[in-house]
């Protein structure tokens, strides 16, 4: 007889027994197979010795009852073998006591006290009570683990609550240091002040910088060290507030404060300043101004160990809101008195400053001169090129001008491209030479007005003096008009002198 046997039951046979032999429960079912077995064998012994006993007493009690029923000898008979049934199994609970359990536990207190190695044992009880230990143990050590994790984290949690509330309290006191500043200089020795009390073992030095000048002051310093020196191969400079200084000579987190707000170094092995050179810790804060970073709050310490300085950080946006409420105040009030396209004085503060120095003139016996300049041909360049150019030729001849009169000269302009000059304690001939010098400076220059358009401009001065001239701001500064009217029907680009 032929069998006929598909393929289809052929593969379904061989899918059927590869899926058996990747049964994934396969090595757990196992496992459980030889746990069962062990248990089985392990409680079969004292299983025994239970029964035992209970037999024993059973016949016993059977051979007591039938001691007072029947015959004597099979009652003694009975009783005799319950009783040696009873020790029997006595002796054999005795020994599952002591072999199965208490030389289990024996053993486990030799292992955990160290007096036996830990060596791994057939025993099923054994194996159990090692596996809770070693369980209990586990979840002890994770239990301190996680609680010294929590009690680290609870420290860290109250060490920033801490520095929480300090930075509070410095950035409330920093508000009330900074409110009821109006003047530019103290800011700066406030700021610098505030900055040393969060630091004590730093020092502090405020930088200042104008925006179209190359040179950087001093406004203030604090703290422990509180004259610092920037020396260059080029040029040496005075540490006192005010100081200027050139841009190559100032440290490197300074410049990278005015170019990018701010540098924090805590820390480092090596000295950022050339001026400190144990200095280990350094913080600059650049403070901003209409988006120009103007000002610097810069702090150096020796310290080995880095300082918090995240107050600090966190307080430079105040610091900085609080120097340009500063700087607008500053402005506005530089806005009544100075001219806003070329950073002149205007007519009516030089006519107070005039007025001044005239009365410290007659009080002291010294000369004050007077000098009216005006651009030759500035209609010329608005008819040509705009009243806008004009406006660059005005402010650009007022650079001149500024750049070539003393710090105690007063610059003032009074309409379109007119300008007044008052030189203090200064005769005559003292001022013709500083307006020849400014005429030759504006004579020589070239202005750049359009492109590649190039002009040159020539000024006329009138030049006058208290009190030969005029004993009043307004009649001096009638006799140097008169004098530059002369200077314009004289050909212009000169200086004359009024007329006694």
């Amino acid at each position: 007889m032929t069998i006929y046997i598909s393929k289809e039951k052929i593969l379904a046979d061989e899918a059927t027994y590869v899926n058996v032999n990747r049964d994934p429960f396969r090595p757990g079912r196992r496992l459980l197979k030889s746990a069962m077995r062990g248990l089985f064998w392990g409680s079969l012994v004292p299983f025994t010795g239970l029964l035992a006993v209970s037999t024993g007493i059973m016949v016993y009690f059977a051979g007591l009852w039938l001691l007072g029923v029947r015959g004597r000898e099979p009652a003694l008979l009975a009783c005799l073998a319950g009783g040696t049934v009873l020790l029997l199994g006595v002796a054999v609970q005795w020994y599952v006591m002591t072999t199965r359990i208490r030389r289990p536990l024996l053993l486990l207190d030799l292992e955990l006290r160290g007096e036996r190695p830990w060596v791994p044992e057939k025993d099923v009880l054994l194996g159990s009570l090692r596996l809770s230990v070693e369980e209990v143990r586990a979840a002890g050590l994770q239990a301190r683990a996680e609680q010294r994790a929590e009690a680290e984290q609870h420290l860290e949690c109250r060490r920033r609550l801490g520095e929480r509330v300090a930075v509070d309290r410095f950035l409330s006191t920093a508000a009330e240091a900074l409110l009821d500043v109006g003047e530019l200089q103290e800011f700066g020795e406030r700021s610098a002040r505030l900055v040393a009390e969060w630091w004590p073992a730093a020092s502090v030095t405020i930088f200042r910088r104008e925006e179209a000048q190359s040179e950087v002051e001093i406004l203030a310093q604090a703290g422990t060290q509180k004259e610092v020196t920037i020396t260059n191969e080029a040029d040496v400079t005075s540490s006192s507030p005010g100081s200027p200084y050139t841009k190559l000579a100032l440290p490197f987190p300074v410049k990278e404060a005015f170019n990018r707000a701010s540098y924090v170094g805590l820390g480092l092995p090596v000295s950022q300043d050339k001026q400190f050179p144990h200095g280990h810790n350094f913080l600059a804060l650049g403070l901003q101004h209409r988006g120009v970073f103007s000002m610097v709050v810069y702090a150096v310490s020796e310290e080995m160990e880095a300082p918090r300085v995240s107050a600090l950080v966190r307080v430079q946006p105040f610091l900085s809101l609080a120097y340009s409420r500063v700087m607008y105040a500053r402005e506005m009030e530089e806005a009544q008195i100075r001219d806003t396209l070329t950073g002149a004085f205007t007519q009516s503060h030089f006519l107070g400053l005039l007025r001044a120095e005239i009365a410290r003139a007659n009080r002291y016996a010294h000369q004050v001169t007077c000098a009216l300049m005006d651009i030759d041909d500035l209609r010329r360049i608005n008819d040509r090129y705009g009243a806008h150019f004009g406006d660059t030729v005005i402010a650009e001849t007022a650079r001149l001008i500024l750049e070539e009169v003393r710090s105690s000269d007063v610059v003032a302009r009074i309409s379109g491209g007119t300008f007044v000059l008052l030189f203090p304690e200064s005769t005559s001939d003292m001022a013709r030479i500083a307006m020849e010098r400014i005429r030759t400076r504006i004579e020589g220059h070239m202005y750049l007005v359009q492109r590649k358009d190039v002009e040159r401009m020539t000024v006329s001065t009138g030049i006058a003096s208290h009190p030969p001239h005029g004993v009043t701001p307004l009649s001096l500064m009638d006799v140097a008009r008169v004098a530059m009217e002369t200077a314009k029907r004289a050909g212009k680009n000169r200086a004359v002198m009024a007329e006694e």
